[in-house]
Order: structure tokens, then sequence, then C-alpha cells
């Protein structure tokens, strides 16, 4: 068979192909009787079981795991435990995968460069892990990408401009880590996002004003860093923001006016910084806005502004 067979297969069946392979390939059907065409079977790997007979295959370079299966999703269980292992280099070479989640995994070591290899996948989650090192660049080719969440690792050094390349991203987690350096501004690209993670990390710099022309961002979670700087004019073209969570950073300068526009906007989170000046009067405007928390700032007008939130959204939580 020289076409795709498009059937999806369970560990008992791999086995067997496994075993019929070894005997004879060309009997099963794996290659013609010329030895030239070959039958590609896709499957789903489910569960650590299906995982190491697989990946053990891949590592011995096994002809019915290298040539004849193309894994379309690799997914692990959370009571999974990989504690032992690494993601392998030759996890680029499965080209055919669409979705990979080996998430709270215990899986340690670096990310490899490699990853970057797959470009027809959408969905990437490594979170939950024992992962270190830096954010390989090369994940920006895998330009496919829907989601991607690298959370609660050890990650260290910049979150690669190369981010600025998945403009199909709507999902992008990269909270609680050892993260450094400015917020690229490359992210700006990122026109189809709708939630941002970038909460418990060590990031230092402004956020920059490319962050407004994520026209589609809802939630956007960068508290509890070192960001410090005025916040950005741009804030007020997020038009569909529901959530800001800004907190315990070092942020500086006046609240932007612009962000009265905010009409969709429900969370506002922004004590512990540097804000100074007034509290835009307009937030109380924001008929949706249900939580506000500004406290542990040094602004001028909180009495006039904590008046105005009272009489205006009797029934918002507000901490100015």
């Amino acid at each position: 068979f020289s076409r795709t067979f498009g059937c999806l297969i369970t560990l008992r069946d791999v086995i067997q192909i496994a075993k019929i392979s070894r005997k004879s390939a060309s009997n099963f059907g794996f290659l013609s009787s010329d030895g030239r065409e070959k039958l590609r079977i896709e499957f789903h790997i489910r569960g650590k079981a299906e995982f190491d007979f697989y990946f053990e295959g891949r590592k011995a370079r096994r002809p019915w795991a290298t040539d004849h299966l193309k894994p379309l999703s690799i997914i692990l269980n959370y009571t999974d435990s990989l504690s032992d292992q690494n993601i392998p280099e030759f996890i680029g070479e499965i080209k055919s995968l669409v979705w990979l989640d080996l998430g709270r995994s215990k899986i340690g070591g670096t990310i490899p460069n490699s990853i970057g290899s797959l470009l027809h996948i959408k969905k990437l989650y490594l979170a939950g892990n024992n992962l270190f090192g830096g954010i390989p660049e090369s994940i920006g080719n895998l330009t496919q990408l829907v989601e991607l969440s690298l959370a609660g690792n050890q990650l260290n050094g910049s979150i690669p401009e190369s981010f600025g390349n998945l403009t199909h991203l709507v999902y992008l987690c990269l909270r609680d880590n050892k993260l450094s350096g400015s917020i690229p501004g490359s992210l700006g690209k990122l026109f189809s996002l709708r939630q941002l993670w970038l909460n418990n990390n060590m990031l230092t710099g402004s956020i920059p004003e490319e962050i407004g022309e994520m026209s589609s961002l809802e939630e956007f979670y960068a508290n509890d860093n070192k960001i410090e700087g005025p916040l950005p004019e741009s804030l007020g073209n997020l038009r569909n923001l529901t959530t800001l969570s800004i907190r315990n950073n070092r942020i500086s300068g006046n609240i932007p006016s612009s962000v009265e526009k905010l009409t969709k906007l429900k969370n506002l989170s922004a004590q512990n910084n540097r804000l100074t000046g007034n509290i835009p009067l307009g937030l109380a405007g924001i008929i949706k806005l249900s939580y506000i928390n500004l406290s542990h700032n040094q602004f001028v007008n909180r009495s006039e502004a904590r008046n105005v939130v009272i009489e205006q959204l009797p029934e918002c939580v507000a901490y100015l």
C-alpha cells in the first residue's frame, strides 16, 4: 500500500504489527513484493506503557517504529511518571505529531532543539514537569501551534523573540518558571491569542507598547514578576480584555486613561506596585467590572475614586 492507511490502532495492535514485521514485512504489507512501497499506519499513543513501547522502538531504530507507524498524538495520563527520563532528541523525527502532551509526567532535562521540527503540531503541553534550561528558539518554527503550555517547570532565560511567529496561537502559558528578561515586543504579532500567562517568573523591563496589537486577548497575567516602567497607552486597544493581572511588580507612573475603553473588563489587579497620580475615574463606567484592586500604590485620589466606584458599581469588590 502506498497510501496512508487511516486507522487508529491500540497498543495490542502495535505489538502484533511489530511481531509480524520482524517475521515478514512484505507478507504483512509493510512493503510490497518489490520492496519499495510502504504502508503508513496512523495511530494515537495513550499512557506510559504505549509511550515506553513506542519510544524504545524508536531508540533502537526498529523499522516498525521509525518507518511504518505514524503517531498523530502522544498523551500521557496525569498519573504517569517519567521521572527517570528526558525528552529524547529524536522527538523531532516524529513529523506526524499534531498533539504532544507530556504534562505532569515529571519528565526532566532540557527541551531539545529538535522539537522545532514538529511542523504539523497544534497542541504542545509540557507543563508541570522538571524541565530546566532555556526555551529553544526553534519552537518559533511551529507555526501551526494553537495551544502551548510550558508552565510549572524550572525554565530560565528569556522568552524567545521567535514566539512572534506563532500567529495561530490561542493559548500561551509560561507561568511558574524562572524566566527573565523583558516581554518581547514580537508577541504583539499574536493576533489570535486569547490567553497569555506570564505570571510568577522573574521578568523585568516594561510591558511593551506592542501588547496593544493583540486584538483578541481576553486574559493577561503578568503578576508576580519584576516588571517596571510605565503601563503602555496601547492597553486601551485590548477591547476584548476581561482580566488584567499585573500585581506584585515594580510598575510606576500613571494608569493610562485609555484603560477606560476596556468595556469588557471584569477583573483588574494592580496592587503592590509603584503607581502614582490619579486613579482614572472612568473605570467606574466599566459596568462589567466586578473586582478591582489598586491598593499599596501611591495614588493621590484614592478616597474620591473609592466613592465614585461605590456609587456607580455597588456590586464591585474594590480595594483602592
